[in-house]
């Protein structure tokens, strides 16, 4: 396809999502992140793109292994990468529906089932070998869901409790898990089916789900009564049909006098929550090493600081303990 050739085969669909998502806000005059700072702005691009390819399910035993490697080195070290720890909170929310109710989990599972047996239609017609669960024929759905969760979501949600443990300073047994029982209940539902030789599973409610209205083009309509001359200036789509909104937005607070920045709000929320701009790339817990250093320069780390002397973290800028090391 265009978007394989494009990508290169690799996580297709992931570059095309996130590809998308950085356009829409950039030609849909929709950019949420205008407030940023360059350097903010490009801590947030590099983290999303990593978390995003990261739920390609090629990637899935890599990432586990090396997750649990980074879970049981931080007992010793006291520090655990945080990237490793966002992409896998995002891939195991995106393979979680079998932690939900049995109603909502069935639901998904059919939805998943008829896009899998529709690609398998697809590489029928092409010639093309059956990707895993794509032929209607022969795959056996409780059995697959019995190893989906046995083999995929329980093993990522068990790390992924102790990576959250590692960084909230719990133990697994005291971080919240209703995920578990529900667990249990869904893949005792899915076993029960797969002993009874039950192949098939009911169809999803996706028929009945009300499509989104086309986009309207602007640009087309303000050509129609202002001539073709100034189609190219506005052409532009409204996502107004998006937003369910009846009647009038009402805002009963009072707007703040000022735009608010990132360093209005970074010392307010804690450094397990959300890292200020050029902090280090791992959590250290029990690191109480420091120097005193004046206010970074240019192009270091983008600590917000006052002009005077302070203290920082010695792992904030490796130029910054190299030059004190040197001196």
């Amino acid at each position: 396809s265009r978007l394989a050739l494009l990508y290169n085969d690799r996580a297709v669909l992931e570059n095309h999502h996130v590809a998308e998502f950085f356009k829409t806000m950039s030609e849909n005059e929709c950019n949420i992140l205008h407030n940023m700072s360059k350097t903010e702005f490009r801590e947030f691009r590099s983290l999303m793109i990593d978390m995003v390819l990261h739920t390609d399910m090629s990637l899935h035993f890599t990432q586990v292994k090396a997750l649990k490697a980074s879970v049981q080195s931080h007992h010793h070290e006291g520090s655990l990468e945080k990237c490793l720890v966002l992409n896998a909170v995002l891939h195991a929310c995106d393979i979680s529906h079998p932690g939900k109710t049995w109603e909502l989990h069935a639901e998904w599972t059919a939805r998943c089932m008829e896009e899998f047996f529709n690609q398998g239609d697809r590489e029928r017609e092409n010639g093309l070998d059956f990707s895993p669960l794509c032929d209607r024929e022969t795959a056996n759905v409780p059995v697959a869901q019995v190893g989906f969760i046995n083999f995929i979501v329980h093993p990522m949600m068990d790390v992924t409790t102790d990576a959250l443990g590692c960084v909230t300073k719990q133990t697994s047994a005291r971080v919240n898990q209703p995920w578990k029982t529900i667990i249990s209940e869904n893949r005792s539902k899915w076993q029960s089916l797969a002993d009874c030789e039950e192949k098939k599973f009911r169809a999803s409610n996706a028929k009945n789900d009300v499509p989104p209205p086309p986009p309207v083009d602007r640009g087309s309509e303000d050509s129609q009564q202002n001539g073709a001359g100034d189609m190219e200036k506005k052409n532009d789509r409204d996502n107004s049909h998006l937003i369910r909104q009846k009647g009038p937005i009402l805002i009963e607070s009072t707007p703040p006098n000022k735009l608010t920045k990132h360093k209005d709000i970074v010392y307010e929320i804690p450094p397990s929550v959300l890292s200020r701009p050029g902090s280090p790339i791992v959590w250290g817990f029990d690191a109480k090493e420091s120097i005193t250093t004046k206010p970074p320069r240019p192009g270091t780390a983008n600590y917000y600081s006052p002009p005077e002397k302070r203290k920082a973290p010695i792992s904030v800028d490796h130029r910054i303990r190299k030059h004190a090391l040197d001196f």
